[in-house]
């Protein structure tokens, strides 16, 4: 990695096994190798079935797709005051009162890969994210029509959240991540 970021200062040439010797001028030149590398099909493929534990890039990706949509209000850095949310939940709730929540995936294998999707998760303020806590669906829309940001709103015009909801999603936001990073649609 070091020596992309090197190549741009020292005006190198840099390759790769597959690649040709690329001369690197300047950062339009490193971003159009970078992209060369990896193919618009290869990021869409990949974005389609992103998923992952960390906060951080989680946090990172959904803030740029935030912004992309951006309506007025701007998401804040990661913070006390933005949490990152799980819509279906990360963990579901053991009370016997509430075992009827989620039951449509409580007890399918594919839940723990579904639940850490990009298209399960959303930046959401803080006092709502607690309060929608690890809630059925109805009642964590009913929390995200508070918020400012474009995505916990757009969630609150989906009638059921699903498997297949989490898919769709996550295509929509894998054309969005296409613009975002620079790619040709």
């Amino acid at each position: 990695m070091s020596k992309y970021l090197r190549a741009p200062r020292k005006k190198d040439e840099i390759s790769s096994k597959d690649q040709p010797v690329t001369k690197i001028q300047d950062l339009d030149d490193l971003i159009a190798y970078m992209e060369s590398l990896t193919p618009e099909i290869t990021f869409r493929q990949n974005f389609l079935q992103f998923k992952t534990k960390n906060n951080e890039l989680a946090f990172y990706l959904l803030e740029e797709l935030e912004k992309y949509k951006l309506s007025g209000v701007v998401p804040l850095d990661q913070s006390p005051s933005q949490h990152l949310e799980h819509i279906m939940p990360r963990s579901l709730s053991r009370a016997k009162n509430r075992q009827g929540e989620w039951n449509k995936v409580r007890d399918l294998e594919s839940y723990n890969d579904y639940k850490f999707r990009l298209g399960n998760l959303l930046i959401l303020e803080s006092e709502i994210n607690q309060r929608a806590s690890n809630r059925d669906f109805e009642f964590k829309k009913s929390c995200y029509v508070d918020s400012g940001l474009h995505y916990p709103i757009k969630i609150t015009e989906i009638e059921d959240w699903n498997f297949e909801k989490i898919e769709e999603r996550q295509k929509d936001m894998a054309e969005d991540a296409l613009l975002i990073w620079n790619y040709e649609n």
